[in-house]
């Protein structure tokens, strides 16, 4: 996927700096242009640039931004994701009941909506 090709792919901090600015490029034309799906998936790339980079508030904030943007308009699959994405940070922090607690919601989520994507993300 693009963000992966992004972020993860990139292997210093100048790439993932860029990697940044592209991807809140990308969350304000998408905004725009009311794909909220794609503009959720930014939200979360540029969670994943941050967290990369131990920029651990940053990441949260973001991860919890790209589920918000997933709750107003029902996009099942990122909110898991994201959801996820908090639930593992949870753990590394040492807070694993908060972990447990965030994979139940995204386990739930993606059972409640019936979204095959989703449910495989969260098994």
């Amino acid at each position: 996927s693009a963000r992966k090709m992004l972020c993860w792919e990139t292997g210093d901090m100048e790439n993932l700096d860029e990697a940044i600015k592209l991807n809140c490029l990308r969350v304000r034309l998408l905004g725009k242009m009311e794909r909220w799906g794609d503009q959720a998936e930014a939200l979360h790339s540029i969670g994943d640039c941050h967290l990369r980079t131990d920029e651990r508030q940053e990441a949260a904030d973001y991860f919890q931004l790209a589920r918000q943007l997933c709750s107003k308009h029902r996009i099942i699959s990122v909110y898991v994701e994201a959801t996820i994405s908090l639930g593992n940070m949870a753990d590394e922090e040492g807070r694993p009941e908060e972990g447990v607690l965030l994979y139940r919601n995204a386990f739930l989520t993606a059972e409640d909506a019936n979204d095959d994507t989703a449910a495989v993300l969260a098994a």
